[in-house]
């Protein structure tokens, strides 16, 4: 049993595996196109792209960008980029300037 009274601060942020749910939402609107889901698939691209990342595609886990920029981050957010419905309706990826 886990009884560890306090969670590292580390494992509370924005990014990392977080971005797995964005992941796991385009993959479900591949299989369940709705407008909805689009637009907040979108959203949220928007949100990737503005204040985990900066302008050179730099990746942080969190939006102060004060912590180190990890490895881990870039293949939950490359997989997120990869299956956004945005993605699908352009070859072009400049998209993602949002």
């Amino acid at each position: 049993m886990n009884d560890t009274r306090n969670c590292n601060p580390v494992d509370r942020d924005e990014g990392a595996e977080r971005v797995g749910m964005g992941v796991l939402l385009a993959k479900y609107y591949q299989l369940h196109p709705n407008d909805d889901i689009k637009t907040a698939l979108l959203k949220y691209a928007k949100f990737l792209r503005n204040r985990l990342q900066e302008s050179d595609y730099k990746t942080f886990s969190s939006v102060d960008r004060k912590g180190r920029n990890r490895a881990y981050n870039y293949a939950w957010v490359a997989d997120f980029y990869f299956h956004n419905p945005k993605s699908q309706e352009t070859s072009n990826m400049q998209w993602m300037a949002i």
